[in-house]
Formats: structure tokens, C-alpha cells, sequence
């Protein structure tokens, strides 16, 4: 059979014998092999305590189906996923079986290698031919079961094989494979014909959307009218060629307004602006971001770039003839004066460092520092107490800090695109060279940031604070002045980290709530600020926070939705009794993501209490259910209390204590049954934010 007519639909059929488990290994064995690992897929999900769940051998599942493409002679497909590896069956070898054959195909040469991957070659056979490969699976603590692979061949059918993606504007070249003798190919659009034409084998995008299309080969000689699948291919946004075209500014104090944007060389209309507020004060040689967006935004991208208004040469260490003195340290400093009488002193040190001080009639100093690996820094200071730092770093790091006379700080930044790259391919946060700035719980007087970010992927940054508290967080503040805290950004004893995602401006400010029940040395006192801060608590009332009540299920889920950003949720109530509450809609949203499920009786019954391995069943199936091999016979076996975990809590709690997530008080108990207080949640959710930070 040549390779043509070789379709190797190749369904691939694992069927798993389950082969018995040594006489060695007892009932109570098998039984805790699926009580204590990784939750088994198909094992009842309940926030409630059951019997467990037993399913003796090795095997996951069954039955498993993979279509193979037309014209192989060759394949592979790895059965790993199929291996119960809950808890771990120990070191496992595979070994193969003796293939069966049905028909005229013949096995060439077949394997399967130590990451359970099953690779063969055929050749020959007619349709309908099977295969059949076993594979003979060994483990170290459990026993042996076998996989059967099962192959069956076919001929080819006509199949579109064109690209499934093409842009705005554009045209594709229809091909099919499959084909039978010489009889006309015709195309037609099934769906969608108001997003593309056809004609002949040429397919015209009209919009962006999708259209779905199908071939006909018409009757030729012996071979009949065959019809291909239909396909669907997408019609992507083009994007605008061209650049803006701007006017470049000559002095000092301008702003992003004072700079004229036009469309330049872009061939579609649209709409030039700035990223950051057109209020922004530009600084020398930084480029400042701008977005074309255009007029047909159906069908094309916005377009992003840079540009520096501002560009000025570097001479400020250039001064008149004067008078030179040799100093104490080995350096010399040269004094001279302006025709308008201002003073400049010009120190060169002996390690090549320069120091330019200009002392102006009104008062002010203005000083530049030349550092030996070209760091440029001039710092401006006025007799009103105002100032500004400007500050040139040889990786292209360019940032400005404004302080006016009243002491409120605002910070321009720009970070060069190879060092924000670089920082999200390797996941390393970028540390900010700029000088501490204040903390302060004015929030309408705090400090600003404003970031020229030259790329869209997520980068973290690490913004230094002069004391930071718990409640310190980042608040981004969108073009019309909407303010909103970021909810991850985390502090420590010097410094905010937080990710961004292109140019923003941000806020710093400690903006922790007060309570009357929750003092200074309280140990939740850090966590009570983190979580109303960021508005994932609030107290009871104003000025109560309520430590150690009861944490309820409809309490834990809101913590939850506020997480997430508050998202919106139109399903239909999941329940009968959150209908009209105030967690009607987190309740919902966390059912459907499986966070959390309700009783038989459809209710959801959120005034209840929560207990603390519940919390971290629900805390475990919000991160996505990890893995816990890297804990098990760790830390948690040392409580006094371990046995009282119940079994279908005990995945979760390996995780959420042994990855410091779940809040312990020190003692040797865990209290896993007990009910979880207002206090410990705060805690837990501190920790578990600052563990996404990590």
C-alpha cells in the first residue's frame, strides 16, 4: 500500500487490561494509594468529608482516541497521561509486547521508551488493517498492567489543506489534498460569505471575522463526486504600515501638548495620541510612547512606537578659563563665572569622575555628575525647597524625580525595550534606580510614577519606598483619572514590587484602614492592613475589623471575586438561597470555576462557617490544583493533629502548609476542623498573594 493511499486515521484506541495487584500488596494499601495523593479525576468533588475513593491499578482511564493525518507510514503518541501516578506507583519500566496483526499491513519496527512514548513504522496493507502494539507497564510498588495501542489504516478523502488564517485585504490560494483522477475542484463558502468571496480557487477576505468553506471534486471516469469537511479560517485585523510625523521641541519645561502629532506616512485614517497625559513634562533624549488607532478599527490593529521630542547634546562640562586648586582627595576643582555673574565649579577626580556645581544669582544649584561608567545625574535645587533629579544610566535607563515645595514627589521613568525583555524572558524584576521616595497615606498628595515601557509583555518592577507598611500599594491612574489598586502589588521592608504591562502611571500610597479592635502588636495587624488596603476585606463596619469571627463560605468567595478584580458573572444563580444577597453573583462565579460547590439541595447555605481545611480545598482549586509530590512525608506529618485531616482534604492541606500559604500559629496543631477566623484568612490571603509574587 504506498503512502498515498496510507490515511493512518489512526485511531488510536488504548485499552487497558487491568492485570491484578501482587498478593503482597493489601486492600488497606490500594486503598490509601487514592485516599492521600493528587485528587483522582473522577472521585466525588465536595467540600464535605466522604469515604474516599478507591480504584485498584495502575491505569487512569480505558479508553483513549487519537486521529492521526492521511499519507504516515509513521507515528507516535505518549500514553504518560494514562499512568495513575497518584500517589507515586514508585519507579516505572515499559516493555513491549507481541504485536498482532490483521490483514496485510506490515509493522516495520515499533518501540516505547522510558517516558512511556510509542513509536512505529508500517508499511504495506489496505483499508481496514489493524495493528495492535502492547505495552507492558511495570511498577516498582504496585504491579504491571498493559495497554493495548490499536491501529487501523484507511485511504485518503479530500481534505482543504490551506492555511486556516489569513489578514484583511488579502487573498489565499485554495488546495486540497485527497484528490481522485482529474475532475474539476470547486469551492464554496458555507458561512460568512458577507467576510470573504471566492473565485475560482482564490479566496478574498472582505472584513475581519471568520468564513467557513467546503471543496467539491466532481465525477471523473470511475471516481465518484467527493466532498471535503467543512473548514473554517479566520480573517485577522491588518495592521497599518507608516510612522507619525511630530514637531521636535528646542528647550526645557515643555510638555507632551506642546509636541504636534500627525499621521505621517500612514495609509489609512485614524487618530494620533499620546500613551501618557499630554501634561506630562518631556525630558531630554527619553522617547515617550504614542498609539495610532484607526478610524476602521473593525478591520485593522492598533499601531504602537516611540519617539524623543527632546534631543540636546551633552555640554555641561564645558566652562570658561578660571582659577584650579588641588583638593585634599586628589582631585581639582576649577571655579569661573557666566557673563550673567552665576558661579560654575568644575571638579575632575583622579578616578575620571566629574562634578559640575553652576550656582545661579536667584538662588539655585544646579548640579551634574559624570560617573565613571557614563551615569549622568544633574539635580536641580531651588530656594523654594522644589527640586528635580534627572538621571542617565549607561543601560538606557532614563528617569526624572520632581519634588515641588510643598513635598509632594512625581517620578518620570523610562525603561529601554532590551531591559524590560530581558527581565520578562527570565522572569527578574528591575530594580528602579531612582532614590527612595516617601510613603504616605495622602493618597491625593502622593507620590506618582509615570513609566515609558517600550513593550507590552509583563515585566515586574521593584519601586524603592522609605518605609513601607503593608497597607503601601500601587494605584494606576487611567487617562481620565480613574484610580485603581493594584491588588498584587506586594511591600517589604524597602521597596513595592508590582508588574506592569506598558507605560502607565501609578500611585504609591498607604492607604491600610484603622481599626479599633486590631493594635500595632496584634499578630494579624500586618495582614488586616494588607487585605483592606486592597480592598479585598472590609471590616464589619467602619471601624471594626472583627479578628476572630467566624470566616463564612460567602465571605471566602467574595475574597475571592475581589481577587479577581470583581469580574462580571451573567449566568443565571446557581442556588436557591443567594438570590438578592450581596454574594449571589461571587457565589456563582466560584461555583463555575470550581472553586467551590454547594449542597444536593441546591442551596449554597453562605452564612455558614468555613472551616480551615475547607479554605485550603478552596484555596488549592483556585491555583489550579498543583502538584503535591514535592511535599508529601514533609513538614505536615510533624503536627500533632495530622490524623484529623480528613481524606479528601489532604491533597490540599500538603499544599497549602507546606507552601507556607495556610496560616499555622507555631503550636504542633493544625486545627484542620476548626473554623476559620477572620484573622487567619487575612493572613492566608497575604500569603498566598505574596506567593504569586515570588
Amino acid at each position: 500500500m504506498n503512502k498515498r493511499l496510507l490515511s493512518l486515521l489512526l485511531a488510536l484506541v488504548m485499552v487497558a487490561a487491568i492485570a491484578p495487584l501482587p498478593q503482597s500488596m493489601t486492600a488497606s494499601a490500594a486503598a490509601s494509594l487514592f485516599t492521600e495523593g493528587d485528587t483522582d479525576p473522577e472521585a466525588p468533588d465536595s467540600d464535605e468529608p466522604s469515604d474516599g475513593y478507591l480504584e485498584e491499578g495502575l491505569l487512569r482511564t480505558h479508553l483513549h482516541n487519537v486521529t492521526h493525518p492521511t499519507h504516515l507510514s509513521e507515528g507516535s503518541i505518549s500514553v504518560s497521561n494514562l499512568i495513575r501516578r497518584d500517589p507515586s506507583p514508585g519507579l516505572l519500566s515499559f516493555e513491549k509486547g507481541e504485536a498482532e496483526i490483521t490483514g496485510d499491513v506490515v509493522v516495520e519496527d515499533w518501540s516505547v521508551d522510558d517516558n512511556a512514548v510509542v513509536r512505529f513504522t508500517l508499511s504495506g496493507g489496505k483499508d481496514g488493517d489493524t495493528v495492535t502494539l502492547p505495552v507492558v507497564i511495570h511498577s516498582e510498588a504496585y504491579g504491571s498492567d498493559t495497554l493495548y495501542v490499536a491501529i487501523t489504516l484507511g485511504y485518503d478523502r479530500l481534505a482543504i489543506t490551506s492555511s486556516t488564517t489569513m489578514v484583511y485585504g488579502t487573498s489565499l490560494l485554495l488546495t486540497c489534498d485527497g484528490l481522485k483522477g482529474d475532475g474539476a475542484i470547486i469551492y464554496t463558502i458555507v458561512d460568512g460569505d458577507d467576510c470573504a468571496a471566492i473565485s475560482g480557487n482564490r479566496l478574498t477576505a472582505l472584513k475581519a471575522g471568520t468564513v467557513t468553506i467546503k471543496a467539491m471534486q466532481v465525477m471523473s471516469g470511475d471516481h465518484p463526486t467527493q466532498t471535503s469537511e467543512s473548514v473554517r479560517i479566520t480573517i485577522l485585523k491588518a495592521t497599518p504600515t507608516g510612522v507619525p510625523k511630530y514637531t521636535a521641541l528646542t528647550r526645557a519645561g515643555q510638555k507632551l501638548s506642546d509636541v504636534i502629532l500627525t499621521n505621517g506616512t500612514f495609509s489609512i485614517e485614524g487618530t494620533l495620541e499620546w500613551v501618557l497625559p499630554e501634561e506630562t513634562q518631556v525630558i531630554a533624549n527619553v522617547p515617550y510612547e504614542w498609539i495610532f488607532t484607526p478610524a476602521d478599527f473593525d478591520n485593522y490593529e492598533c499601531v504602537t512606537g516611540m519617539v524623543t521630542p527632546y534631543v540636546i547634546t551633552d555640554t555641561s562640562f564645558v566652562i570658561g578659563s578660571g582659577t584650579t586648586v588641588l583638593n585634599s582627595d586628589g582631585s581639582y576643582t576649577t571655579t569661573s563665572y557666566g557673563e550673567d555673574d552665576s558661579r560654575y565649579e568644575l571638579t575632575q577626580y583622579p578616578d575620571g569622575r566629574m562634578r559640575m556645581v553652576h550656582r545661579q544669582l536667584d538662588g539655585t544649584i544646579v548640579t551634574t555628575v559624570l560617573e565613571t561608567d557614563e551615569t549622568r545625574t544633574q539635580t536641580t535645587e531651588k530656594k523654594d525647597g522644589s527640586s528635580q533629579i534627572i538621571s542617565r544610566l549607561p543601560n538606557g535607563t532614563i528617569y526624572s524625580v520632581e519634588t515641588n515645595k510643598y513635598g509632594e514627589v512625581s517620578v518620570q521613568i523610562s525603561l529601554p525595550r532590551h531591559l524590560t525583555l530581558n527581565a520578562s524572558k527570565n522572569n527578574t524584576v528591575v530594580e528602579l534606580p531612582i532614590p527612595e521616595i516617601p510613603n504616605t497615606d495622602d493618597r491625593a498628595g502622593a507620590p506618582v510614577i509615570m513609566f515609558s515601557i517600550a513593550t507590552t509583555t509583563p515585566v515586574r518592577v521593584s519601586i524603592p519606598i522609605n518605609s513601607p507598611s503593608a497597607g503601601t500599594v500601587a494605584i494606576l491612574v487611567a487617562k481620565n483619572g480613574r484610580e485603581t489598586v493594584v491588588m498584587d502589588s506586594v511591600s517589604d521592608k524597602d521597596s513595592l514590587l508590582l508588574t506592569l504591562t506598558g507605560s502607565a502611571v501609578v500611585k504609591v500610597a498607604d492607604i491600610g484602614m484603622n481599626f479599633v479592635d486590631v493594635d500595632r502588636n496584634d499578630w494579624f495587624y500586618d495582614a488586616a492592613d494588607f487585605v483592606t488596603s486592597r480592598g479585598l476585606f472590609q471590616g464589619v463596619d467602619h471601624i471594626t475589623f472583627a479578628p476572630e469571627q467566624s470566616m463564612s463560605r460567602a465571605m471566602v468567595v467574595q475574597v475571592l471575586h475581589n481577587l479577581e478584580h470583581n469580574p462580571d458573572f451573567n449566568i443565571i444563580s446557581c442556588y436557591t438561597d443567594t438570590q438578592g444577597k450581596w454574594y449571589d453573583v461571587p457565589a456563582s462565579w466560584a461555583t463555575y470555576h470550581g472553586y467551590i460547590n454547594g449542597f444536593p439541595d441546591s442551596t449554597f447555605r453562605g452564612e455558614e462557617n468555613i472551616t480551615r481545611e475547607q479554605l485550603a480545598v478552596i484555596l488549592y482549586r483556585y491555583m489550579g490544583q498543583p502538584s503535591v509530590k514535592d511535599f508529601v512525608n514533609t513538614t505536615i506529618y510533624n503536627y500533632f493533629d495530622y490524623a484529623d485531616i480528613s481524606g479528601w482534604a489532604r491533597t490540599a492541606m500538603y499544599w497549602a502548609v507546606n507552601s507556607g500559604i495556610l496560616y499555622t500559629d507555631g503550636s504542633n496543631y493544625l486545627s484542620p476542623l476548626k473554623d476559620a477566623t477572620r484573622a487567619e484568612v487575612a493572613q492566608t490571603i497575604q500569603n498566598l498573594v505574596e506567593y504569586l509574587n515570588r
